[in-house]
């Protein structure tokens, strides 16, 4: 409940993340959001946030 309280106070209405992991471990998200009203999230924006993710951990992994 606290995590929903602070994220409408910063006025985001949908939100969809993604863990970033680095050898089994959970080191951060990467977040798509939406201001003002709630929305779905289409398959070609879950699909970016994928892509996104395995391009961060890719670098993040070569870069440690």
């Amino acid at each position: 409940d606290s995590v929903q309280s602070v994220l409408r106070a910063l006025g985001m209405a949908s939100i969809i993340a993604a863990p970033l992991e680095l050898k089994g471990k959970i080191v951060g998200f990467v977040e798509l959001f939406q201001n003002g009203n709630p929305r779905l999230w289409h398959s070609q924006e879950t699909d970016l946030l994928k892509d996104l993710k395995g391009r961060l951990e890719q670098y993040m992994e070569k870069a440690l």
